[in-house]
């Protein structure tokens, strides 16, 4: 578009109607630079204008009309474009071609597609707020009466973007007040509720420590109402041993000293009950008066002190329940040890289980650590069964060699004792409880006894065979000689012949008492059995009596088991000799990987034994296997002969 030279009258009546245009626009200041940037364009016949406003030491294009319209919010810190030398300069300035001329950010015009420009300051007092400025995609575009154009426009866009700023200004500060009220409102509405509904107590004091509001978890706490706690010195409610301390730290905090404290304080009640609670205290100051006062924030921790005191009290009674455990765990009559994890460390043991292990230092060992003699004899064995399975094991009357001094040889010592699983609180196998007697004392009393009652033994049979046997073979040998000379009916009726059946009756049981007697308690089962045997062949000649021993039959039984197993074959065959009139008859020993069988049998006349009370011979053999935990089963027919078998588990 041609661009036509206007003189200022000819200007005057756009001017006028611009002002109107202007008038009904303000106090918007978007619709204002609005409004001069479309007028601007239309009397400069220019291609597109902009107004780029001063914040902050940049140049943001606030408004434009025309082909700048896309580049608006664009913002450009002061440098070497044609616009930031017109800011700094304060003039009108021109460019006829942009292409060519220093003062232009080719760039950016090339960008825009920019030749002619004229750049004119926007004044407000005795600075510059911003620039008005018009475009062309053609050179020398602009002549002098759109310069002077332009001045006129931006004087009147100087008054009336500084109207429209200072407006958005005041509304601005209107807004910003008003919104600072409606905070300061809502923060003393939110005091208001935390105050009052708080759920720990608050009290505000003065600076002489007198209170000046109080909210109602308070009043709960100490058992005053608002009134009553009012004016009143914080040290008044406080209980009389620790307002001492809170006034101290109360004056070095109203003195600047420290900025808040913590404090855990008793208060007394209306009531008199005394209550804790813990007490933070910090200095506000108003802003309205610059007085100071003291928020202080109170949590009742009475349950938690008394909490803290029961505590402390059943941790009391723990640590002396434990001490009592430990007393009794190392005065008890037992020996004792408690062994911690798969390695079996000694993690307790008391002064009878020291003693036995020759007062060595194990604790906090291995049980392997800590007694390397015992490898080998069973023990460390069944404790990693008992850690594996969790079963308890029980052993009796067993026999341990220990090297009780250092150097010194092996000592036999005899122990019954137990291991017994100790279980986590999830059942998890954690350690073992040992928990025994040393019977050595008791086993060499008892061996000591058993010898002083084996001599006695020996010593009665002796007696018996050498004087009362004999005394009574004597008066058999002469009943005899007497019963030589009588006739036998006359013998018969004297009862002479009752005589001696009664004498080799006694002959006989005093043999089976002196045999009995002199039984060798030391010997092997097996070898107390053939003796036995051989001591019936001579009383029942006239029966066939065998011995069969089968090679699973044990060779090492323990002493009480093979004395009560003798003491059933004696029985047994005690009965073949009185009762059977057997021919034949048989002692078979007999076993397997976990018991042991002994069966007396024999081809006699035998019995019903649904007919026939049970004997104390039989009833004997029974209670005998019964203790040694076994049973034992018998069979006998009418004329087909008597079998009496007894089997015992071994340990």
């Amino acid at each position: 578009m041609e661009n036509t030279h206007r003189n200022e009258a000819g200007l005057l009546p756009s001017i006028l109607a611009i002002q109107q245009e202007l008038a009904a626009a303000e106090p918007d200041l978007e619709k204002t630079m609005a409004v001069i940037v479309r007028r601007t364009r239309a009397l400069t016949g220019a291609c597109g204008a902009t107004i780029a406003l001063v914040e902050e030491d940049e140049l943001v294009y606030r408004a434009g009309s025309g082909t700048v319209d896309p580049h608006l919010d664009v913002r450009r810190e002061a440098g070497s474009s044609l616009s930031e030398e017109c800011f700094s300069s304060g003039e009108v300035l021109r460019s006829d071609d942009a292409e060519t001329d220093a003062r232009v950010d080719r760039e950016a015009a090339r960008h825009a597609g920019v030749r002619s420009i004229i750049v004119a300051p926007l004044r407000r007092g005795p600075g510059i707020s911003g620039i008005l400025q018009v475009f062309s995609t053609r050179t020398c575009a602009f002549g002098e009466d759109d310069v002077h154009a332009l001045q006129v426009m931006a004087g009147m866009a100087s008054i009336a973007v500084a109207h429209a700023m200072g407006f958005e200004a005041r509304k601005a500060l209107v807004d910003e007040h008003n919104r600072a009220l409606k905070e300061l409102r809502e923060s003393e509405a939110r005091f208001r509720a935390l105050f009052e509904g708080a759920p720990i107590g608050i009290a505000i004091a003065d600076p002489d420590g007198r209170i000046v509001a109080s909210n109602p978890a308070l009043q709960e706490l100490v058992g005053y109402d608002e009134q009553q706690l009012f004016d009143t010195h914080f040290s008044e409610r406080t209980h009389p041993e620790d307002a001492g301390a809170d006034r101290r730290l109360y004056r070095e905090l109203v003195a600047g000293e420290r900025d808040s404290y913590e404090l855990e304080k008793r208060y007394v009640r209306k009531n008199g009950q005394v209550v804790w609670g813990r007490l933070t205290r910090f200095l506000v100051q108003a802003s309205e008066t610059d007085r100071q006062f003291a928020i202080g924030v109170v949590q009742d921790i009475t349950e938690r002190i008394q909490a803290g005191k029961e505590r402390e009290r059943l941790l009391r009674e723990v640590q002396a329940e434990r001490q009592r455990l430990a007393d009794i765990f190392n005065e008890a009559p037992s020996l004792m040890c408690v062994l911690r994890g798969p390695e079996h460390v000694i993690e307790r043991a008391n002064d009878l289980y020291l003693k036995l292990v020759g007062n060595r230092n194990v604790l906090g060992k291995p049980m392997r650590e800590a007694l390397p003699e015992v490898e080998g004899q069973g023990f460390f064995e069944i404790l990693d069964r008992v850690y594996r399975t969790g079963k308890t094991f029980v052993g009796a009357d067993e026999r341990i060699m220990l090297q009780r001094q250092p150097g010194q040889p092996l000592e036999e010592r005899y122990v019954d004792f137990v291991y017994q699983p100790l279980r986590d609180a999830d059942g998890s196998i954690s350690g073992i409880f040992a928990q025994g007697v040393d019977l050595t004392g008791r086993k060499r009393a008892e061996e000591a006894l058993l010898e002083i009652r084996e001599g006695e033994r020996r010593r009665i049979a002796r007696d018996l065979h050498d004087l009362v046997l004999q005394d009574i073979s004597g008066a058999l040998q002469t009943i005899q000689a007497v019963q030589i000379e009588q006739e036998p009916a006359a013998a018969q009726e004297n009862g002479v012949e009752a005589a001696l059946d009664a004498l080799r009756q006694a002959i006989a049981g005093l043999r089976e008492t002196i045999y009995d007697l002199r039984r060798d308690s030391g010997k092997p089962l097996i070898r107390e059995v053939q003796s036995l045997v051989e001591y019936n062949r001579q009383l029942i000649p006239e029966c066939e009596l065998t011995l069969r021993v089968e090679a699973e039959f044990p060779q090492d039984i323990p002493e009480p088991v093979s004395r009560e197993l003798l003491r059933i074959v004696q029985e047994a065959l005690v009965n073949v000799r009185r009762h059977s009139g057997a021919h034949h008859a048989s002692v078979v020993l007999s076993g397997s990987g976990n018991e042991l069988r002994v069966r007396v049998s024999d081809d006699g006349r035998g019995f019903d034994p649904s007919a026939t009370p049970e004997g104390t011979g039989r009833s004997g053999m029974r209670e005998r296997a019964l203790a040694l935990g076994g049973e034992l089963g018998s069979w006998s027919e009418p004329n087909k002969g008597t079998s009496v078998t007894v089997t015992i588990p071994l340990p």
